[in-house]
């Protein structure tokens, strides 16, 4: 579980390679309204499909993301 505090900037959050990953899940807390946390797939592997996953500045915003082991995919 993390926190992220975004209240000087969008934040990038570099996820973890999924080979050494499969079936890990990652929680984020945002805890600022305004800025966006970026993640990031390592080298070309996606998150939903897509290289990034950008999550909007809502405040308390919980992010849970799982690993399939291939891919992250957001629950």
């Amino acid at each position: 579980f993390y926190t992220v505090d975004s209240s000087g900037g969008d934040v990038t959050v570099n996820l973890p390679a999924v080979a050494s990953s499969a079936g890990k899940t990652i929680d984020v807390c945002h805890k600022v309204i305004g800025n966006d946390i970026i993640f990031d797939g390592n080298a070309a592997e996606t998150i939903n499909g897509a290289t990034t996953l950008t999550v909007g500045g809502t405040a308390y915003q919980n992010i849970t993301l799982f690993c399939t082991g291939s891919e992250w995919l957001e629950r």
